[in-house]
């Protein structure tokens, strides 16, 4: 079948004609070849034994049967379909992934290669510890890397895209998609978000645009609701613009499967729309469109991510034992994602320049094509780079408002007060950035953005732990 995106992309789910699929009890019986080559095994897996449906308007809602939860997340699979959403918020994508004997899928948009999208996979090879994709569909054979990928498999996808031989300007998130129906929870869920900073900078103003916040989730009658929902700026003061335009809602089958889409009317002859895909395990990815509704004109406005706040606080000195790779995006910059490397038992980190601590990670961050081109293949990297987490939010667990980067400040651009000098001799600079932590399947995602005053760009992290 083909889905139609939004701006004309097409993506086309390659489903064999054998596959079935039978539900009993909450329970999915696919054959192995169909989970292998139709990678859907998460469009079975997110109704579970105890949750219930209803139906609304725009579609199925799979309902959680414990209060103020989410339905129950299934086992972890080889095989995984996500949601993606491009964290500058121009484009939706299909990620299809199997693992099994080391076979990686994607189904992704593609841009000038005389089709409307690009079927990625074969067997992929670990570079610099990033899942290193080739393309199989033949139309470039000159050029076989299609993007590098980290994952926690079934909790959340991170894909650097890439075409033609070189990394691409999107940086793709994903969440396990749900084909059997949009997830809600029997009550509501409290919610951590971060909206990705738009840049150049002359568009993202840190004194006063959005860019962190967290609220609470309901669903009640075919209505998704939002409440308490506080926005705040890069300081951490109430935000004045650029707000996610949250607003009630309803379930709908979006370009990726099933979704929450709301919609609101900002000014005379125009309207945001927000169409927020719900992960199994509680991850987030959201967009805003800004809409002309004359002429249906449509142009993406930004991008938000966040997590599902944990029962209880997140366990700071279990998340800084560990290792974590994942990428590096400055918003607005038309460049590739670096890739990054944090936690001293990684083995990308050379000799680090700061001290780690149980409430911070040291690490750094490389260019993409360093790791496909460089005279050492693969690199490795200084330490010299520290995210010191602080305390958590008391009364939000899995958010660290005043959490900060140390970073080097080689062309002397931060103020002086924000300055210091590392064990290498060089210029640091250290400001503020507001972190998410949320886990899935045991292993945690950390989710960084702000302002950078050592660059004219604001800054995007999303590590996942090995």
């Amino acid at each position: 079948m083909k889905l139609t995106l939004r701006r004309g992309i097409q993506v086309r789910l390659m489903v064999p004609s054998a596959y079935q699929r039978i539900v009993t009890g909450g329970v999915c019986v696919l054959s192995v070849v169909s989970l292998l080559m139709a990678g859907l095994i998460s469009g079975c897996s997110t109704k579970s034994a105890n949750s219930t449906t209803s139906t609304t308007p725009g579609g199925t809602v799979i309902v959680g049967s414990n209060l103020n939860s989410l339905p129950t997340p299934p086992a972890q699979a080889n095989v995984n379909q996500y949601s993606g959403l491009d964290m500058q918020g121009s484009i939706d994508a299909s990620l299809l992934l199997s693992h099994a004997e080391n076979t990686y899928y994607y189904q992704q948009p593609g841009a000038g290669s005389g089709s409307s999208a690009i079927k990625s996979g074969g067997v992929f090879s670990p570079l610099a510890d990033l899942d290193y994709l080739a393309e199989t569909d033949g139309q470039n054979a000159a050029y076989t890397l299609s993007g590098f990928s980290v994952e926690t498999a079934g909790g959340i996808s991170i894909l650097q895209q890439a075409f033609g031989g070189f990394p691409g300007t999107d940086l793709i998130v994903g969440v396990p998609q749900s084909m059997g129906g949009c997830l809600a929870p029997k009550g509501s869920v409290g919610f951590n978000f971060l909206q990705i900073p738009v840049g150049p900078p002359l568009t993202y103003n840190s004194r006063t645009d959005s860019l962190f916040g967290y609220g609470a989730l309901g669903y009640k009658d075919g209505v998704f609701s939002y409440s308490g929902v506080t926005q705040l700026n890069n300081r951490g003061g109430s935000a004045s613009t650029n707000s996610v335009p949250f607003a009630n809602g309803y379930c709908v089958f979006a370009p990726e499967g099933y979704a929450v889409e709301s919609v609101s009317t900002s000014t005379a002859g125009t309207s945001d729309s927000v169409l927020l895909y719900i992960g199994a395990t509680g991850v987030l990815v959201g967009k805003v469109d800004h809409v002309a509704i004359n002429n249906g004109t449509e142009f993406p406005r930004s991008a938000f991510i966040g997590f599902v706040q944990p029962s209880s606080p997140i366990d700071l000195s279990a998340v800084t034992k560990g290792s974590y790779k994942g990428f590096y995006l400055q918003p607005g910059a038309q460049q590739p994602a670096n890739a990054a490397y944090f936690g001293l038992t990684s083995a990308w980190i050379t000799t680090p320049v700061f001290q780690q601590t149980s409430t911070s990670l040291v690490g750094a961050n490389n260019s993409i094509n360093n790791l496909i081109f460089g005279p050492a293949h693969p690199p490795r990297i200084t330490g010299n780079i520290r995210i010191e987490f602080g305390s958590q939010d008391s009364s939000h667990p899995g958010l660290f408002p005043n959490a900060t980067i140390t970073e080097q400040d080689s062309g002397n651009l931060c103020r002086a007060s924000q300055q210091s000098i590392g064990s290498d001799g060089m210029t640091y600079c250290t400001f503020p950035v507001p972190a998410l932590i949320g886990e899935s399947y045991g292993k945690f995602t950390i989710l960084l953005a702000g302002a950078e005053p050592t660059s004219s760009y604001p800054l995007f992290y999303a590590l996942v732990q090995d």
